[in-house]
């Protein structure tokens, strides 16, 4: 299994773009409230104004069951 991760970058203008990797079905939703909470006690107010679900697939390689399932391998940048 893939680990899990949570990349956050900040873009000019101080919006954050969250990526949630290795987070099977709803857990990045959770993971997602998780950290809103961690960041609020930080003082730091979030507020997601757009959510993009990866698709079965995706989900699938990041969590390497693709490969073991279809024999295929996820692809690498």
């Amino acid at each position: 299994m893939s680990d899990q991760k949570i990349e956050i970058v900040v873009n000019k203008e101080g919006k954050l773009e969250v990526e949630f990797t290795g987070f099977p079905g709803e857990l990045c939703y959770a993971e997602a409230e998780r950290l809103e909470k961690i960041l609020k006690k930080f003082g730091v107010s979030v507020k997601a104004t757009e959510l993009i679900a990866k698709s079965p697939e995706q989900i699938a390689c990041e969590l390497g069951l693709a490969e073991k399932e279809e024999g295929i391998r996820p692809e690498r940048d």
